[in-house]
């Protein structure tokens, strides 16, 4: 997968074509994920303390 990524950018010679290519893989590569957390019912770690614990 790196090689193929890395053949295509050498072929992107400008740079605002080489950031917009990382933008577009880092936002498809958050919505990828951001889709599977909500598919999946992923959430962060909730951290939950009674208040009796802290006094």
């Amino acid at each position: 997968m790196t090689v193929v990524i890395a053949r295509f950018m050498r072929h992107l010679y400008q740079p605002f074509l080489v950031l917009d290519a990382i933008g577009l893989v880092a936002f498809s590569l958050g919505l990828l994920l951001r889709m599977a957390a909500i598919r999946w019912r992923l959430s962060l770690p909730l951290f939950s303390y009674s208040q009796t614990r802290w006094e």
